[in-house]
């Protein structure tokens, strides 16, 4: 807060020091940088009145890409330019420079999201138009050539997936060996996901609790009916 205007609104705090914030050919009004980066720094020292294209250059050149997208909002750009903006910002969110980085839900977070989900389904327009943001796109390993070792661990991911069976305890305590984890989730509306965290927690998920049978190919065991 200024100790002299006794607000926090910076642009306000601008003005009464520095005076009117000029507005460009367009009509935008010219926005408020903090020069040190802190935005609860709002000694009149600290503010500096730019244009919208040359707020933009700033945060651009110090790679702040998500103060170049809310910037951007108010610049002619490119779907192009934006779709690129995103990508950088996400790039840089990854690892120990996400917020969420290192931190886990709570148990009753998790209570919280489980109640929300259960029994939830994908409506038919929702998947229409999944279908229709995905027409046309390409994957991202299109054309890229697969090396010896990623053959190689692919051979071995599958070979790991023949050989897991699952003893599935169903709520009511009815016991079941299934081959196929992934059909059984579609079969029973269940999150394969989820189903996969809690089985390596050793907790059931919606009451269907799964344990992992070793067996070897030639030994798996079909489904029973029951």
């Amino acid at each position: 807060m200024c100790i002299y205007c006794t607000t926090n609104n910076y642009r306000k705090i601008y003005e009464q020091h520095h005076g009117a914030i000029p507005v460009d050919d367009l009509g935008r009004t010219y926005e408020i940088h903090h020069r040190d980066g802190d935005h609860h720094n709002n000694d009149p020292s600290n503010l500096q009145c730019v244009s919208v294209q040359e707020h933009y250059d700033i945060h651009y050149a110090q790679e702040d890409w998500g103060a170049c997208f809310c910037i951007a909002k108010r610049l002619k750009l490119t779907k192009e330019q934006i779709s690129d903006l995103i990508r950088a910002h996400n790039r840089n969110q990854t690892g120990p420079n996400n917020p969420f980085w290192g931190r886990t839900h709570s148990e009753f977070s998790k209570s919280l999201m489980s109640a929300a989900n259960k029994g939830r389904k994908m409506s038919e327009e929702a998947k229409r138009k999944m279908s229709l943001s995905h027409k046309g796109r390409t994957t991202w390993n299109k054309g890229i050539p697969m090396t010896d070792a990623m053959k190689d661990k692919l051979r071995q991911n599958a070979v790991m997936t023949n050989i897991k069976t699952w003893q599935v305890i169903y709520p009511s305590g009815v016991s079941h060996i299934v081959t196929d984890r992934v059909q059984f989730c579609k079969d029973h509306n269940l999150h394969y996901g989820a189903v996969s965290k809690w089985t390596r927690q050793g907790k059931p998920y919606m009451g269907y609790l799964f344990k992992e049978i070793k067996t070897i190919p030639s030994e798996k065991p079909s489904d029973p009916q029951l």
